[in-house]
C-alpha cells in the first residue's frame, strides 16, 4: 500500500499548492470543492495537526467569507450544489477546530430553507430528477440534515423539514397521464436531460438510479422513520418504493439487474427494460443495492438486508473485467466501487464486503495515474464526483476507514 500512500501525499501536496495561487476566477470556483477535500483529508490523526494543511483551510474560508459571490450562489438548494458542499464541511470541520458551531447552524438554516421555497414552487410537469435526488434535490438535503442536532432541536425548523418529508412522501403516490396511472416520480418527455431520452422515451421515465432516482428519497424517507419522525403515509410510501425495486428486478443466476431509466409504458405493463450494465455507484447496480441495504437496515428488516447484503458481495466477488468500468472516479468508477465496500463492511461488519478490495483499490490507482498523465483536465477537475479529489479521497478511506464523505452518497 506504500504506492497508494505516496500518490495520496503528493496530491495533498499538490492540492495546498494550489490552494495558496493567485486567485483567479477559476481558484474562486474551486475554493469549496477544495476546501471540502480537505475537511476530509483532516479525518486522519497526522493531517488533522498540519499546519500547511489547517492554513489552507484557513485561507480558503477567508476567500469564501470575503468573496462568497465568487464561490457560491445564496439559492443553492442540493447537497452537491456549492452551498451544500460548503454546509456539509464546515459541519465536518466544527468537529475538529472551535469557533464554527454558529456558521455550520446558519448555512444549514439556508440550505434547508431554500429547499422548501424549491418545493413551494412544484408543478408536476415540470419535475426533473434535480427536484428530488440525492445531489441536487430534497432527498439529498434531508438525509444530511436528519444528522444535524441543530436542525432537529429546533421546533421551526423542523416543521419545515417535514413538510420536505411529505413532499417526497406525495410524489410516491400515482396521478394519472394520459390515461396511465404513474407515479408522481415521473418526469414527462421534455424535462429528461438527454436528446436521447426524449427521443426514446415519449412518455417520459421513472428513474431507479441511486444518483437522479427514486433510491435517494426510499433511503431518505426510511431514514426519517428511523429517527422517530411520525408522518401520513410514511410507512406507505417507503414499501412503495421498495416495492418497485421488487417487482423490477431480474434475476439472472447470482446477478440482481435494475432499471436505469424506466420508460412509462414498461412501467405501466410491469416490463423490465434499460437494465444495468455496470457496477457503478450512479446507475449500477452496486449502488442501487447499497441503497436496498440501507433502508432494510433502517426498516429494521433483517430479512431483506441479509438477502441484498448477499446480492452485494456477489457483485463485487468477480473478475474486475465484469465490472464494466474502466475510470477512477466515484460517479462511474473504481472510486465508487471500493467506497461503496469500505461503507457497507463498516455497517455489515461483514468482512466478505471486503472481498477484492486490494485489487480494486490498486485499479483505482492505476486508473488515476493514466488519467494523471492523459489529461490535465483530470487532473485539475476537482469534483468529488467525477474528478481526481474523489478518487484520492476514496483510496484514503480504504486505507483509514474513517472518512465521512458517505454520507453525501448515500452509501454510509
Amino acid at each position: 500500500m506504500g504506492k497508494i500512500q505516496e500518490e495520496i501525499n503528493n496530491y495533498v501536496d499538490y492540492i495546498l499548492s494550489y490552494s495558496l495561487n493567485t486567485h483567479s476566477a477559476k481558484w474562486y470556483d474551486n475554493c469549496i470543492d477544495i476546501l471540502f477535500f480537505l475537511t476530509q483529508i483532516m479525518h486522519d490523526d497526522e493531517k488533522k495537526m498540519d499546519q500547511n494543511v489547517l492554513n489552507a483551510i484557513s485561507n480558503l474560508i477567508f476567500a469564501i467569507n470575503q468573496y462568497p459571490k465568487k464561490c457560491l450562489s445564496y439559492f443553492d438548494t442540493g447537497m452537491y450544489s456549492k452551498l451544500g458542499l460548503l454546509a456539509f464541511s464546515i459541519r465536518e470541520l466544527n468537529k475538529i477546530v472551535d469557533g464554527l458551531q454558529e456558521t455550520s447552524k446558519l448555512l444549514n438554516k439556508v440550505i434547508l430553507n431554500n429547499n422548501y421555497r424549491k418545493i413551494q414552487r412544484f408543478q408536476q410537469s415540470k419535475l426533473t430528477f434535480s427536484d428530488y435526488d440525492i445531489l441536487g434535490g430534497v432527498s439529498g438535503v434531508v438525509y444530511y440534515l436528519l444528522d444535524c442536532q441543530d436542525i432537529l432541536e429546533d421546533s421551526k425548523d423542523m416543521l419545515t423539514m417535514r413538510e420536505l418529508i411529505r413532499y417526497l412522501i406525495y410524489l410516491a403516490k400515482d396521478y394519472t397521464y394520459k390515461g396511465n396511472r404513474v407515479i408522481r416520480y415521473h418526469i414527462r418527455k421534455k424535462q429528461q436531460f438527454l436528446q436521447k431520452e426524449r427521443a426514446q422515451m415519449k412518455l417520459g421515465h421513472i428513474n431507479f438510479g441511486t444518483a437522479h432516482g427514486i433510491a435517494g428519497p426510499m433511503v431518505t424517507l426510511a431514514k426519517a422513520k428511523w429517527r422517530g419522525i411520525l408522518e401520513q403515509e410514511l410507512d406507505e410510501s417507503i414499501e412503495r418504493l421498495r416495492e418497485l425495486y421488487r417487482r423490477f428486478c431480474v434475476e439472472l443466476e447470482s446477478d440482481v439487474l435494475f432499471p436505469r431509466r424506466l420508460a412509462v409504458e414498461s412501467f405501466v405493463t410491469g416490463k423490465s427494460t434499460d437494465l444495468t450494465e455496470n457496477s457503478g455507484w450512479c446507475y449500477g447496480n452496486l449502488g442501487i443495492i447499497r441503497n436496498l441495504m440501507k433502508t432494510s437496515r433502517y426498516m429494521e428488516d433483517e430479512s431483506m438486508y441479509q438477502f441484498y447484503l448477499n446480492k452485494f458481495i456477489d457483485l463485487i466477488d468477480r473478475e474486475e473485467v465484469e465490472y464494466n468500468l474502466d475510470s477512477p472516479i466515484i460517479c462511474h468508477g473504481f472510486a465508487g466501487i471500493i467506497s461503496t465496500q469500505v461503507y457497507a463492511f463498516k455497517e455489515s461488519k461483514d468482512e466478505k464486503c471486503l472481498v477484492n478490495i486490494k485489487r480494486n483499490l490498486e485499479r483505482t490507482l492505476i486508473e488515476h495515474q493514466k488519467k494523471e498523465r492523459d489529461s490535465e483536465n483530470y487532473i485539475n477537475n476537482f469534483s468529488f464526483l467525477d474528478g481526481s479529489t474523489g478518487a484520492i479521497l476514496a483510496m484514503q478511506n480504504s486505507l483509514t476507514l474513517n472518512l465521512s464523505f458517505g454520507k453525501i452518497l448515500l452509501v454510509d
